[in-house]
């Protein structure tokens, strides 16, 4: 930094720290080695566990630890032990990968660690029910009456389960708010909405909620292909189940981002996808051809609206109901037109911008 005087760094301490390094690389490489030993010799005890404890605290991304560690809870720890001690011990485990999950938020072995410590929480402690109370026959009243019992089951309330992935949810939207466009942190939300419509009987998160939600982040950052594609996956295939306002609503979102940034990929995909969504409609496709010459107008040497004036005129061609012979010819031409440019301002991929045309030319022989 300017204005700060640079220490002198002497022989000593570089020597010390050099020391320092390369005893940490013996004891990592110790604790590995170890570590692996165990594993082949299909050791599964507390010692065995402790072990992948430290050596994930040295290095969190050592997939084989993560790896025996599981089959530690399953060969050895949960067979002995009861329901409150197996969601103690994978709370802890949820704590643990949340401290790596802070230095290292796209790793994908600690991810997939914390949903298999969801997946395998108990459902919750285990509770007596009364079943005398349940519809019998008459017979089975009196005979009930002279066995003078108790009839009682246990079950489970699914408490412990069900606020675990709720938790999930809260914790998943911090991470998000660190770095909205984390694609494993959106790839683990929608496990977790999965899971928690699984688990609870209510309607913990709605449809409604989760386009709102993706709504904020899209307008924060219209570049933000996850959250794009996280609202794609909550609108899913086939038709606008709100119908008409809600194709009209999705619609003006992706327009206020190609006009706001026209050399953005994320909202251009989008846009196709809801073209899509439509079943390839022509008279859909020749209102955002229109839109879209106009933006093409003010962006000449833009590439993707270019790319996808080309794309919905060649659906165009390839609909059920083809244009007519005067209407073809226009959109050939202006197909061509637009190939042209392309090649220009995209030439490294000019090789599918001819390959394209070629496609197109034997379409009119057909």
């Amino acid at each position: 930094m300017h204005g700060i005087r640079r220490s002198k760094v002497t022989s000593e301490s570089l020597e010390a720290r050099r020391q320092k390094e390369v005893s940490k690389i013996t004891d990592y490489r110790t604790t590995v080695d170890e570590l692996l030993d165990r594993k082949c010799a299909e050791t599964y005890d507390q010692a065995s566990f402790d072990l992948t404890t430290k050596a994930l605290h040295l290095n969190p991304e050592l997939y084989t630890a993560w790896n025996f560690r599981r089959t530690i809870f399953l060969e050895h720890i949960f067979p002995q032990s009861s329901p409150e001690t197996i969601h103690s011990l994978l709370l802890n485990d949820l704590n643990l990968t949340t401290l790596f999950l802070k230095s290292l938020p796209k790793v994908y072995w600690i991810w997939t660690h914390r949903s298999w410590c969801l997946d395998n929480i108990p459902p919750g402690p285990r509770q007596l029910v009364d079943l005398s109370s349940s519809s019998t026959t008459k017979e089975e009243a009196v005979g009930a009456e002279e066995k003078k019992e108790e009839v009682v089951e246990e079950k489970d309330d699914g408490t412990w389960r069900r606020e675990a992935w709720e938790r999930e949810l809260k914790l998943v939207e911090k991470m998000l708010a660190v770095d909205a466009r984390n694609f494993h942190a959106w790839d683990y939300r929608r496990i977790v909405l999965t899971s928690l419509r699984r688990t609870s009987s209510s309607v913990p998160h709605s449809r409604d909620s989760e386009l709102a939600y993706t709504k904020k982040k899209i307008e924060a950052n219209f570049s933000n292909f996850s959250a794009w594609h996280q609202r794609g996956k909550v609108l899913g295939e086939g038709e606008f189940v709100g119908g008409e306002e809600e194709m009209k609503r999705e619609f003006d979102l992706v327009s206020q981002a190609l006009w706001t940034d026209p050399s953005d990929q994320s909202a251009w995909l989008y846009h196709r996808f809801l073209i899509s969504k439509t079943n390839n409609s022509p008279p859909i496709i020749h209102r955002e051809i229109l839109t879209l010459k106009e933006l093409l107008d003010l962006e000449p040497g833009a590439k993707w609206p270019l790319d996808t004036l080309v794309h919905y005129s060649m659906l165009l061609l390839n609909a059920s109901e083809p244009p007519s012979a005067e209407d073809k010819e226009v959109l050939v031409g202006e197909i061509k037109s637009w190939l042209k440019s392309l090649e220009e301002v995209d030439p490294g991929r000019i090789e599918r911008y001819r390959d394209l045309w070629r496609r197109v030319e034997e379409g009119r022989k057909d």
